[in-house]
């Protein structure tokens, strides 16, 4: 596949709409940058009104999936001391979070989630890309189940490593989730996202300041622009391009130069 749009410049700060979602992309030197962190979350688990977040640590499948739910709970309490994890059940699917906010945005958040990412049981760090989450349902596509799925990460960053639309030869759908799924079983931190039109394959799940670093403007003096940061940039070593259907995306430069789209950071809204 070969396209041609004008999307580099030497810096860059542009709003896409691909598949559906607003996504914020900040290219800085040909796309290559800096990772980011994640957001906070308060508590406000009296007011009935607004949608329960917690850590999402694990989720079950099968017959087993509510005692294989309990175990873990019960295992967290006796080797970790964590007396507020939780569940809770869906059509198939059983979650297993650890405390509960409505704002997944603040420092009480931001802290529990660091604390989850290190606890360890026996000589292993089970959650250590544990993210926050909410079982509420988002979009009226009914409540998310995969932990893979980028829609429930609002307001993080992930990286852009290609996406499958309506040209392809299948389900694009089924064909974003079969390669996040071949990049996790191959240790990469990869997620899906499904819009009307295309369906994203990303990888790697950060804050903004865990992706993106201030850096001199080279265009104004005195001035300061985003950059990405050195774990965006290595991750790119190992992605350095985006993908349409499974194969390089071919741009256009300003000099009128075909070149490979390099991968790039977007925004989940």
């Amino acid at each position: 596949m070969r396209l041609f749009p004008r999307l580099w410049m030497l810096v860059a700060v542009c709003l896409l709409v691909v598949a559906g979602c607003e996504l914020e992309t900040r290219i800085v030197k040909d796309g290559w940058g800096d990772f980011p962190a994640d957001p906070p979350v308060e508590a406000h688990a009296d007011d009935p009104s607004r949608p329960t977040w917690g850590v999402l640590l694990e989720q079950f499948s099968g017959e087993e999936r509510h005692q294989q739910a309990q175990g873990l709970i019960d295992r967290l309490r006796r080797q970790a001391a964590v007396i507020d994890a939780w569940a809770v059940d869906e059509p198939g699917v059983t979650s297993v979070y650890r405390g509960r906010f409505t704002d997944p945005s603040t420092d009480a958040a931001r802290e529990l989630l660091a604390r989850t990412r290190r606890i360890q049981l026996g000589d292993e760090t089970p959650f250590a890309h544990a993210m926050l989450s909410s079982p509420a349902t988002r979009g009226g596509e009914g409540p998310v189940r995969d932990r893979l799925d980028l829609r429930q990460y609002p307001g993080y960053h992930s990286l852009l490593v290609g996406f499958y639309d309506d040209a392809y030869d299948g389900d694009r759908r089924e064909a974003a989730e079969r390669r996040a799924h071949e990049l996790r079983e191959q240790e990469h931190e990869a997620y899906y996202y499904h819009g009307p039109n295309q369906s994203m394959v990303t990888v790697g799940l950060f804050s903004y300041d865990e992706a993106f670093v201030a850096v001199d403007n080279p265009r104004a003096a005195a001035t300061q622009v985003d950059a990405y940061s050195d774990r965006v940039r290595h991750l790119q070593e190992t992605f350095p391009h985006n993908q349409a259907n499974g194969e390089t995306l071919m741009v256009e430069d300003e000099q009128g130069a075909e070149r490979e789209q390099a991968s790039m950071i977007v925004r989940v809204n």
